[in-house]
C-alpha cells in the first residue's frame, strides 16, 4: 500500500544543488556533496516553514524540471547538457543571440554511446519506499538524452519533451524500463536556438490536454509524425516566434498555439479554477496569465509580430517593481498544509539572488 510521503506537509521542497564541477557519477555514490553540506547552514528558514534536503548531487545535477507521479514518486529531468546541444557546431548567432548550428539538430534517440549526438542529460525517478519522508531509492528511466527539458507520465508511457522533439516512450507494464529504446515521434519542429528558451515543461491540463511553454528567443516550425516516425503526409508546418503556451491532446493527436507572448515563458503553473500562468526571468512584469487564444504584451522588436496580423491588440502586463531577476517556475499555493499567510500566495525560487 502507498503511503504519502512525510515531506508533503509543511515544507517546501528545494532540491540543493551546486554546480561547481559537474561529475558524471553512478547513482550508488554519497549523495551528500562537500558543497551542498557547507552549504546548508547558511540557509535562512522562515520560522513557520521547514526545509528537507531531499536531493544533491552526484545523484542529481541541473535538475530543470520536477513532476509526481500516481505513485507519489518523483521524476526529475536532468538538464546536464545545458548550454550546448552535443554533436552539434555553433556557426553564427543573430542580434539577439539566436543560436545557428551545423546540422541545425540532432536526429532523435536513441543515440549509441560513441555517437557524437548523445548528451549528457537524463530522465531519474526517486521515491521514499518506507514513509520516513526521506528519498531512498534513485531510479534512471532514460540516459544519454541531448536537451531533454520536460517529462510527464500517462498514457501507458512517458513524454518527453526533447528538442525539437516531443517524444513518447511506451511503458505498458508501468516498470520503469521503456518497453523500446526507440521512442515514437509525435511532434518535431521545436526550436533549440537558445538553450535557455526552448520548449519546456510538460504538465496535464483538467481538460486531458499536455500543456507545456516555448520561450522568447526561439522559433517554432512544428509538424506531426505517424506511427513510423515519419511527418505526416501534407503537413503543414504551425510556425511561431517566441514566447507562447501551447499544447497537444495524444488521443487526438492535435498540436496548437493555447496563447502567445508574454515574458521568456518557461514553467507552467494551473491553479484550481484551470487559469494557466508561466514564469518570466525580470524586468517590471511577473507571471504571466494565459487566457486561451489570447495575445499578451512582449519585446516586438526582438521577439516578432503577433501571428494574427488582424488582432485588435493585445493584454498589457501588469507591471510591479523591477528587479533584475525573478523566477521563471512558481507554484500557485492553494493548499492548506502550509500556515494560513501562505494561502492563495505566489511561491517562487529566485537562485540568482539567494532567495525563495
Amino acid at each position: 500500500m502507498y503511503r504519502s510521503p512525510k515531506f508533503s506537509g509543511l515544507n517546501i521542497i528545494i532540491l540543493l544543488v551546486y554546480s561547481a564541477s559537474w561529475p558524471q557519477l553512478g547513482l550508488s555514490e554519497d549523495p551528500i556533496s562537500v558543497q551542498t553540506a557547507k552549504s546548508e547552514p547558511t540557509l535562512q528558514v522562515a520560522d513557520d516553514l521547514t526545509l528537507d534536503r531531499l536531493l544533491s548531487e552526484p545523484i542529481v545535477a541541473n535538475p530543470l524540471h520536477l513532476s509526481f507521479d500516481e505513485r507519489g514518486r518523483l521524476w526529475v529531468v536532468q538538464y546536464r547538457q545545458y548550454p550546448w546541444p552535443a554533436g552539434l557546431r555553433l556557426v553564427s548567432r543573430d542580434n539577439v543571440w539566436r543560436n545557428i548550428y551545423d546540422p541545425p539538430f540532432a536526429p532523435p534517440p536513441p543515440h549509441a554511446d560513441d555517437s557524437p549526438f548523445r548528451g549528457k542529460d537524463r530522465i531519474t525517478i526517486h521515491e521514499d519506499t518506507d514513509g520516513d519522508g526521506q528519498l531512498d531509492s534513485h531510479k534512471v528511466f532514460l540516459d544519454g538524452l541531448n536537451f531533454a527539458t520536460a517529462v510527464a507520465k500517462g498514457r501507458g508511457g512517458v513524454f518527453v519533451m526533447n528538442p525539437p522533439y516531443l517524444l513518447f516512450y511506451a511503458d505498458q507494464d508501468n516498470d520503469d524500463v521503456p518497453d523500446s529504446i526507440t521512442p515514437r515521434i509525435l511532434l518535431s519542429g521545436f526550436g533549440i536556438e537558445d538553450s535557455h528558451s526552448i520548449a519546456n515543461s510538460l504538465r496535464w491540463g483538467p481538460d486531458g490536454w499536455l500543456y507545456a511553454t516555448q520561450g522568447s528567443t526561439v522559433s517554432g516550425d512544428i509538424v506531426r509524425h505517424g506511427e513510423d516516425n515519419a511527418v505526416l503526409p501534407n503537413e503543414t508546418p504551425i510556425h511561431s516566434l517566441g514566447q507562447n503556451v501551447w499544447r497537444y491532446h495524444p488521443e487526438r493527436h492535435e498540436y496548437e498555439i493555447f496563447a502567445e507572448g508574454g515574458g521568456n515563458a518557461f514553467g507552467v503553473e494551473i491553479d484550481s479554477a484551470g487559469r494557466i500562468y508561466s514564469g518570466h526571468n525580470g524586468g517590471d512584469t511577473r507571471g504571466f496569465h494565459y487566457a486561451q487564444g489570447g495575445y499578451s504584451q512582449k519585446t516586438f522588436n526582438k521577439h516578432g509580430e503577433l501571428s494574427n496580423r488582424f488582432a485588435y491588440g493585445y493584454y498589457p502586463a501588469m507591471k510591479s517593481n523591477r528587479v533584475e531577476r525573478f523566477t521563471h517556475t512558481f507554484a500557485i499555493y492553494e493548499a492548506k498544509q502550509l500556515p494560513p499567510a501562505y494561502h492563495g500566495k505566489l511561491l517562487g525560487v529566485n537562485p540568482v539572488e539567494h532567495y525563495v
